[in-house]
C-alpha cells in the first residue's frame, strides 16, 4: 500500500513539474488597452524541470505563429522589445518555454498568452489652425477629430485646454466634452496655445500636440459715457460709466482719475469686472480729469487709454447757502400772509 501511494505522488509531482508555468505576466494576459510603446514583456520565474530558464521568447500577431516579429533573446524573466514598433488596436501573442528541462538540450511546453494595444486616440487638431492669425475672436469653436481611430464602440471624452502660455501653464480647462468641438469667446488680438486630452475610463489616455493660433482685432478701447464735458456732478461719490464695442465677460477694466489733467498724481480702481465704477472721496467744486482702458491680464495685454474726460463737483458749500427770490427788492405784498421763496446755488 505504501508502494502505492509513494507512486502516486511521485505521479502527481512530476505532473506539477512537468506543466509549470509563470505564476503572473506583463501585461496580463488578454489585457486591452495596451500602450503602444510598450517595451518589455516580463512573466514570472518557472521550472519546468532542471532548474528555471534560460527561456524562449516568440512574439506574433497571429495566435499559431506562423510567423514572428524578430526580437532579442529573453534576459532572464524579460523580453526587451523596444525595438518593435507596436501597431494601435492590434492583437499581439506571445509565448515562452523553459529550456533544457532533461538536462540534455530538451525544451519544455510552450506558454501562450495575448495583449491587444490601445486605440489611436490621438486627437488631430482641426480649427484653429497652427499659427493661425485674424481668427475671430467672438467665437472661436475649437474643432478636432480621432481621425485615425479603429474601433467607435468605446465611449470617450474630451479634455480642452487654452490660454497664452506657450506650454499652458495656467490655462483654461474644459472637461467633459462628449463632442468633438467647443466654442468660447476669447480676447482680441492675442495668440493663443491649446490643446486636447481623450479621455476614457477617466484617465487621459492620449493628448494632441499643443498648436497656437492669434485672435483679430486688437483690445478694444472703451469709451467714456458719463461724466464728461464739463458736466457738474451733485455727489462727492458719483459712478463713472464707460462702455466698449466689444464686451467680454471676461475683460477687466481700469479707470484713473486726477485734478491734473496729466495724471501726474493719480487714483486707479483696478480688475472692474463690468461698465461701471462708483468712486468715492471726491472733493466738492474740483475740476477732475478721468480715464479707462481695458485690462486682458495684468502682465502686457491691455488696451490704449480712453480719451480724457472732465467734469466739476458742486460745492457742497455754496450749494448750502440759500438765495431769496420772492418777494425782494422791495417789492409791496398785499397779503398779510405772503408765501416767501428762495433757492440754492444748485438742486434743492
Amino acid at each position: 500500500m505504501k508502494t502505492k501511494l509513494l507512486i502516486i505522488f511521485y505521479f502527481v509531482a512530476s505532473c506539477i513539474i512537468l506543466y509549470a508555468q509563470p505564476a503572473t505576466v506583463t501585461p496580463n494576459d488578454e489585457a486591452g488597452d495596451v500602450s503602444q510603446s510598450l517595451t518589455a514583456i516580463t512573466w514570472d520565474d518557472f521550472d519546468d524541470g532542471n532548474g528555471n530558464g534560460p527561456y524562449d521568447f516568440e512574439l506574433s500577431t497571429q495566435a499559431s505563429f506562423s510567423s514572428t516579429i524578430a526580437v532579442p533573446a529573453p534576459a532572464a524573466n524579460s523580453a526587451d522589445i523596444s525595438g518593435v514598433t507596436l501597431q494601435y488596436y492590434k492583437t499581439y501573442y506571445w509565448r515562452v518555454r523553459d529550456t533544457d528541462i532533461d538536462g540534455s538540450g530538451g525544451n519544455g511546453s510552450w506558454h501562450s498568452y495575448s495583449f491587444t494595444t490601445i486605440d489611436n486616440y490621438t486627437p488631430t487638431l482641426f480649427y484653429p489652425a497652427n499659427n493661425g492669425s485674424d481668427v475671430f475672436n467672438g467665437n472661436v469653436n475649437f474643432t478636432w477629430n480621432l481621425q485615425n481611430r479603429k474601433e467607435f464602440l468605446a465611449q470617450v471624452s474630451f479634455q480642452l485646454e487654452y490660454g497664452t502660455s506657450p506650454t499652458l501653464v495656467g490655462a483654461t480647462v474644459v472637461s467633459n466634452i462628449t463632442i468633438t468641438s467647443h466654442a468660447v469667446g476669447l480676447n482680441p488680438g492675442v495668440t493663443y496655445y491649446w490643446r486636447v486630452s481623450t479621455i476614457k475610463n477617466s484617465v487621459i489616455v492620449s493628448q494632441s500636440v499643443i498648436k497656437n493660433f492669434t485672435t483679430s482685432g486688437e483690445v478694444v478701447v472703451p469709451e467714456i459715457s458719463y461724466p464728461k464735458d464739463e458736466t457738474t456732478v451733485y455727489s462727492n461719490a458719483p459712478v463713472f460709466y464707460w462702455y466698449t464695442t466689444d464686451f467680454n465677460s471676461q475683460h477687466f477694466y481700469e479707470i484713473e482719475y486726477d485734478e491734473d489733467p496729466a495724471f501726474g498724481s493719480s487714483t486707479s480702481i483696478n480688475n472692474i469686472p463690468g461698465l461701471f465704477a462708483a468712486v468715492p472721496g471726491l472733493t466738492g467744486g474740483t475740476h477732475y480729469y478721468w480715464r479707462a482702458r481695458t485690462k486682458l491680464d495684468n502682465i502686457s495685454n491691455w488696451s490704449a487709454w480712453s480719451d480724457t474726460a472732465d467734469f466739476f463737483t458742486f460745492d457742497v458749500v455754496d450749494a448750502s447757502i440759500p438765495s431769496p427770490a420772492y418777494p425782494t427788492g422791495g417789492v409791496e405784498v398785499y397779503s398779510k400772509f405772503p408765501r416767501l421763496y428762495w433757492v440754492l446755488n444748485g438742486p434743492s
